[in-house]
């Protein structure tokens, strides 16, 4: 990814993001983490992906809802990544924003219960005026 965007670029838009929308004294749950760190610790390519799936689904229904988004964000991932070793493969535009960002930032961005939606055009805008 350094190589498309470029590292300066992608450390200014992380310094961004951190400082727009990351609220440094929101800490997620403590038992919800040891129990994702316990789903993820032996987690290979040959893992049973719906398994991992019952267990992020189950961890769901008990977190608050914005620990649910990071659960939503570990889901997608399972959903969408190759289960591929993929270190030398190269990555274009499209599959970098399908499978990449677009499954990391629609569960922070995408809020329809809000009227919030994140659109393909990199924006972030309200669904009705």
């Amino acid at each position: 990814m350094s190589n498309v965007f470029g590292l300066d670029n992608i450390q200014e838009f992380h310094t961004e993001l951190l400082n727009k929308y990351v609220n440094q004294d929101i800490k997620m749950e403590k038992n919800l983490f040891i129990e994702l760190t316990n789903i993820f610790r032996n987690v290979n390519e040959k893992s049973d992906r719906k398994a991992l799936e019952v267990k992020l689904h189950n961890s769901y229904e008990a977190a608050d809802p914005l620990d649910s988004k990071i659960i939503d964000i570990l889901i997608n991932l399972i959903n969408k990544l190759s289960g591929n070793i993929l270190i030398n493969e190269v990555v274009k535009g499209f599959e970098l924003i399908t499978n990449y960002l677009d499954t990391v930032l629609s569960p922070i961005f995408h809020d329809p219960c809000h009227d919030l939606t994140l659109n393909a055009l990199n924006f972030v805008r309200l669904s009705r005026l």
